[in-house]
């Protein structure tokens, strides 16, 4: 609790990380990265659920094989994808 981390984070994930991160990337890939150019999320389905907002609109086509987690499906739905 000293350390002010008993509350809700940013949504992007706690700068601190972001910038570990960021550093432990460029170095690894030889690559320029930013922490503004990393997110962290609470779990997979957080992540497929940015992702799915990001680049689906209303009406594409959208196709899960089987079989799946049966969570997987509700970003998708949510924006209200085919």
């Amino acid at each position: 609790m000293n350390r002010n981390v008993n509350r809700y984070t940013d949504t992007l994930g706690l700068i601190e990380l972001r910038h570990a991160l960021y550093r432990k990337i460029s170095a690894e890939t030889a690559q320029p990265w930013s922490a503004e150019e990393i997110v962290v999320t609470s779990g997979a389905k957080q992540a497929l659920f940015n992702v799915a907002m990001v680049i689906l609109n209303p009406g594409d086509e959208v196709l899960i094989p089987a079989p799946y987690w049966t969570a997987s499906s509700k970003p998708i739905i949510t924006i209200k994808t085919d």
